[in-house]
């Protein structure tokens, strides 16, 4: 005899809510899956299901992935799928109490781990990378009784791991520290323990000294000087794993009149100031202490191009610079 079964969700797809073929799609392996769950065939039944939310994510979906998953014995599948049901689907939607019931009655064959890292954002494999991301920290997962191995990945960050023996109807609580990758930033131009403001490309600001090698975390960086003695355009550098970057200042006295000088080269090039690397062609030097200036602009393959340069203060000046090969 056919055990009983609840009701499943009935999947609603819009135009909007996902591409006409995609929709079509879900709406036959919906139906497929209704078709096993009508015959009590639930494994057949969760297969279509997902099958249909990988199409077409949806909360109605997931509620019927949840359930079939709960009626085949895939307990660690079912209680996901609840817990993500739970988390988007709307406030008033009248299966979420039952969601919840049936998501207790599975969390007693599992072992419920809530899993924070520092900083948050890490996301979390159970056993292998290849078995998917299970969630992004902070986040709980729910794993079968016996040893498993907890794989924590971000970027800038040290792949982590942590071994946990889960035991049925039990929750641990797991924290762990990520360990930044890091290189090393080398400040020239400036006096020593010159304050040096810093802002990462992902938002990251910190404040450092120019004192030494500087250890700091991978990624692009944003520097400036912070000082009412002197003044320095902003430096942009990149900081890799387990490499040291030469960052250079070009620094001036804060009350020094300045012009501007703009460097355009045939083919592009390397601009240097007074001996000084500056930028790449086109570029427009605004800090260039009025005076005359030695400038020089070179490309790999040419010889390279020097002349005097005359800045006035509050002025633009520009040079034109055409490059001949090298013989």
């Amino acid at each position: 005899m056919k055990r009983f079964a609840p009701y499943l969700l009935l999947l609603a797809l819009t135009a909007s809510a996902a591409h006409a073929d995609s929709a079509l799609d879900a709406r036959y392996f919906d139906a497929r899956g209704r078709a096993h769950y009508t015959a009590g065939d639930f494994a057949e039944a969760l297969r279509a299901f997902l099958h249909a939310h990988r199409i077409a994510p949806s909360p109605t979906t997931l509620f019927n992935v949840a359930l079939t998953a709960q009626l085949s014995g895939e307990d660690q599948l079912a209680w996901s799928s609840f817990e993500s049901y739970r988390a988007t689907a709307p406030e008033d939607a009248p299966q979420r109490a039952d969601a919840a019931s049936r998501q207790r009655a599975v969390e007693a064959r599992v072992a419920v781990l809530t899993i924070t890292t520092e900083p948050p954002g890490a996301q979390v494999f159970v056993d292998r990378r290849e078995y998917g991301v299970r969630g992004v920290t902070p986040v709980r997962v729910a794993v079968l009784p016996g040893a498993h191995r907890i794989l924590l990945e971000a970027t800038r960050y040290a792949p982590g791991s942590v071994h946990v023996t889960g035991e049925a109807g039990t929750a641990q609580d797991i924290t762990f520290a990520l360990e930044a990758r890091r290189g090393t930033a080398q400040f020239t131009g400036v006096p020593d323990n010159t304050p040096l403001h810093l802002r990462r490309d992902d938002g990251l600001r910190s404040h450092v000294e120019a004192s030494g090698p500087l250890p700091l975390p991978v990624g692009r960086y944003e520097a400036r000087v912070v000082s009412d003695a002197i003044v320095a355009s902003p430096v942009f550098f990149d900081v890799t794993e387990g490499a040291e970057v030469s960052v250079a200042f070009v620094v001036r006295p804060a009350h020094v009149a300045v012009g501007r000088l703009v460097v355009r080269s045939t083919p592009t090039g390397t601009i240097s100031v007074d001996g000084t690397p500056r930028a790449t062609t086109p570029e427009v030097l605004a800090d260039v202490p009025a005076g005359t200036h030695r400038v020089a602009v070179s490309a790999p393959g040419y010889a390279p191009r020097e002349q005097d340069v005359v800045v006035q203060a509050n002025h633009s000046t520009s040079l034109n610079i055409r490059l001949q090969r090298a013989p």
